[in-house]
């Protein structure tokens, strides 16, 4: 006797349980113009004429060095070159607007990254001059975050992520000092955490590039352990991050996170998720396919409503319907086993013949 189910409700459970939290969406094009976007900032309404444009640092796909700084209008459009910082295979990879009260380069736009074997951080003016503000040998600097008032002996400063495992400190002078060491990590985004963050409200979250490990730094610069995103096909770690304002569906407060479709831009199936407080997954927004890649990599929020990602080329809008809750754990379960009731149930109803 044959009490197999037919092998359809086989196939039914596994799609259902493979698609749960899993959007599928078609995000609105942004910008264009690019090869390799990274970090979005907005620039303050004193920086001359190009107040409320966005600025973009453009390494090149796969490791180019074009060493462009993009700005693009805040209705978006065409993209066009703000600077090129000369230098062998530059690689900018982010950015940070500097308060005006930061020492002789207050006002400007500081543009870090890698050039040939250096990490370099630079000022750039408004009026294009580009002025060397710190380097060091090895690694690269990527996500440049203003150090808030209170935050230990480095408030003010500006703390960089390395891919050497380090977050240097930048004081208003150009002295660089270590603020704190992940041992083993290719260190990449960088966002601060809101007060109300949980136990890690306040603390400087850190990204692998290299893994889904997420760290989080106190003001004193001890290192704790935040979250483990699980990685897909083809991911190889974590990029970018920040917080979503009030407003921005159920999500605001959540940390907001870049996952890689490729180590070196261009890459298909990427994805940018959701975590809560305690580091829990919480949605996501998945809208590779092979004929329609996606490898995003910086994140700005324009305002409560609007999120914007920049990818290999394109620079997307994103709302909150875009993205899909995923179920916790336990729904999933009660999902699967209701599913397995009613493959039991079929199999009764479709016995062979004796």
């Amino acid at each position: 006797m044959n009490t197999r189910a037919p092998f359809w409700s086989v196939a039914l459970v596994l799609s259902v349980l493979s698609f749960a939290g899993v959007a599928q969406a078609g995000l609105v094009v942004f910008g264009t113009g690019f090869s390799l976007p990274e970090s979005i900032s907005l620039a303050p309404a004193g920086f001359g004429s190009y107040g409320g444009d966005y600025f973009i640092p453009d390494p090149g796909v796969g490791g180019l060095g074009l060493g462009n700084v993009d700005y693009l209008p805040p209705t978006g459009g065409t993209a066009s070159v703000f600077v090129t910082i000369s230098g062998q295979t530059v690689r900018p990879l982010g950015g940070l607007f500097l308060p005006n009260n930061f020492g002789s380069w207050g006002g400007q736009f500081l543009a870090v990254g890698q050039s040939g074997a250096t990490s370099f951080a630079s000022a750039v003016a408004s009026d294009g001059t580009i002025t060397p503000v710190a380097s060091i040998a090895g690694g690269q600097f990527v996500s440049p975050v203003l150090a808030p008032s209170g935050f230990g002996s480095v408030a003010g400063q500006v703390l960089m992520t390395n891919n050497d495992g380090t977050v240097r400190a930048l004081d208003q002078s150009g002295n660089l000092t270590t603020f704190a060491t992940v041992q083993g990590a290719l260190l990449f985004g960088a966002a601060l955490a809101p007060q109300g963050f949980g136990a890690f409200g306040g603390d400087l979250l850190v990204s692998d590039a290299a893994s889904g490990n997420i760290f989080a730094i106190d003001a004193q610069g001890n290192v704790s352990p935040f979250a483990t995103v699980s990685l897909g096909m083809n991911q190889p770690g974590l990029r970018q991050m920040t917080f979503a304002p009030n407003g921005f569906g159920t999500y605001g407060g959540d940390l907001v996170l870049s996952i890689s479709g490729s180590g070196a831009g261009g890459g298909t199936f990427g994805a940018v998720v959701v975590l809560d407080a305690n580091g829990n997954e919480i949605a996501q927004l998945i809208v590779g396919s092979q004929v329609n890649a996606f490898d995003p990599r910086g994140l700005f929020f324009a305002d409560n409503q609007t999120l914007l990602i920049s990818s290999s080329d394109p620079i997307y809008l994103a709302t909150p319907v875009d993205f899909q809750p995923v179920p916790e754990p336990a729904t999933i379960l009660l999902l699967g086993g209701g599913m397995i009731g009613l493959l039991r149930k079929g199999a009764a109803h479709y016995r062979s013949p004796r």
